[in-house]
Formats: structure tokens, C-alpha cells, sequence
């Protein structure tokens, strides 16, 4: 069976014996308000890079699971958080809370990760360090709940 990855990075490639399976950069599963992301930037002398965006529905809320793996210049990072959004009629969303989960892994303490609203989106963004190019790889799972 061959399998078409146009408009999708390949993130995953197995095989076995009788088939190749294909992973691809985002699902989203908008009856069960559910997704998953992986997206790519890269930085250069610590300017920060928006690596992922999503509007988040109004009246409802919006939790996130994020991993973020970093490497440039013999150095690397890895980070994990759990991020909870909430937006209110047509208001502006609110990070309701950012929770680190375990501890951030980075050989240079001045790359790092942020999230901030912008209107109704939430917006993670990646910085590096000075003098150095950084590749940056995100998994951002979304769920979001309705209010009732």
C-alpha cells in the first residue's frame, strides 16, 4: 500500500512485515473536540518564534498537553507542560493555569518556551539563545470541553 504525505511532514515512519504506517503533523477530531499537533520552528540570537496557535471556542475551555524538544549548537532542552484555557462569549481567552510537568531538561538556561493569549487564540512560542541557531519540535495535544 503507498501512502501520499503531501501537505503533511512525516513525523513517524514504521514498518512491519506487510505494511508502512504514516504518521502525520495533525489530527483533529472536531465531534469529540479533540486533536493532536506536531509542528517545527527555529530560532536565531534569541528571538523568540511562534510554534503553534489555535483559536480557542468561545464558551468553553481548552486543556493542553505540550512537549517541546529543542537542539542547536551542542546544546538541547526539553520541556513538558500542561496548560489550562478558558474563554468566555467573544472575551478574550485566559490562561487559567501552567503547570510544569517533571523538570525542564536544558544544557543553555536561557532558551525556554511561553504561552500567551492573543484575543481569542492561545499561542505557544519558543526562544533560544544568542549566537546560536535552535531546531524546535512540538506535540501539542488538544481537548476542550463546552460550557454548559
Amino acid at each position: 500500500m503507498k501512502l501520499s504525505t503531501k501537505g503533511a511532514r512525516l513525523i513517524e515512519k514504521k514498518s512491519d512485515e506487510r505494511d508502512t504506517f504514516l504518521v502525520a503533523n495533525s489530527t483533529r477530531d472536531v465531534a469529540n473536540q479533540r486533536g493532536r499537533y506536531a509542528r517545527d520552528a527555529t530560532t536565531t540570537n534569541a528571538t523568540p518564534a511562534e510554534i503553534w496557535r489555535d483559536t480557542v471556542n468561545a464558551d468553553s475551555c481548552l486543556v493542553l498537553s505540550v512537549t517541546v524538544a529543542a537542539s542547536g549548537g551542542g546544546d538541547f532542552a526539553a520541556y513538558d507542560r500542561r496548560v489550562v484555557v478558558s474563554r468566555t462569549g467573544s472575551a478574550a481567552a485566559v490562561i487559567e493555569a501552567t503547570d510544569v510537568i517533571g523538570t525542564d531538561v536544558e544544557t543553555d538556561p536561557s532558551w525556554g518556551i511561553s504561552f500567551a493569549v492573543s484575543a481569542g487564540d492561545i499561542v505557544l512560542s519558543v526562544t533560544g539563545g544568542l549566537a546560536v541557531t535552535v531546531d524546535w519540535r512540538a506535540d501539542v495535544g488538544a481537548v476542550w470541553s463546552p460550557f454548559e
